[in-house]
């Protein structure tokens, strides 16, 4: 079990900010990440790597305490058990990924926002 900090970069051709958790395996925690510091409410999220039967979601929280699933604009679930990319709103005070379940898991999120 391990605390998985993410890194933040904005690579200057793009003009996107990109947040990255790397290597998310069973049982660890992602750091939260307060999606204020990239000002913008608009983003991406793709979803990469060994799933090993795990379900990965992407959560939102506005306390830091009581975590839920964030939702595409259409009001899908952010959650995946296989690689996939999703539209979401950036709202929230904090943003993390969350694995469940599986074994052997090795995830990667890369959160892109732009605006």
């Amino acid at each position: 079990m391990a605390v998985i900090s993410f890194t933040r970069s904005e690579p200057s051709a793009s003009k996107a900010k990109i947040v990255t958790w790397l290597a998310i395996a069973n049982d660890d925690t992602a750091t939260p990440f307060l999606p204020v510091e990239l000002d913008t409410a608009v983003a991406s999220v793709q979803i990469s790597g060994t799933f090993g039967g795990a379900t990965l979601t992407f959560q939102q929280s506005n306390d830091g305490t009581n975590w839920f699933t964030a939702k595409t604009p259409i009001g899908d679930n952010v959650s995946a058990t296989a690689a996939g990319m999703f539209e979401l709103s950036l709202s929230a005070l904090y943003v993390r990924p969350s694995i469940a379940g599986g074994s052997s898991s090795s995830l990667n999120v890369i959160l892109v926002a732009r605006g």
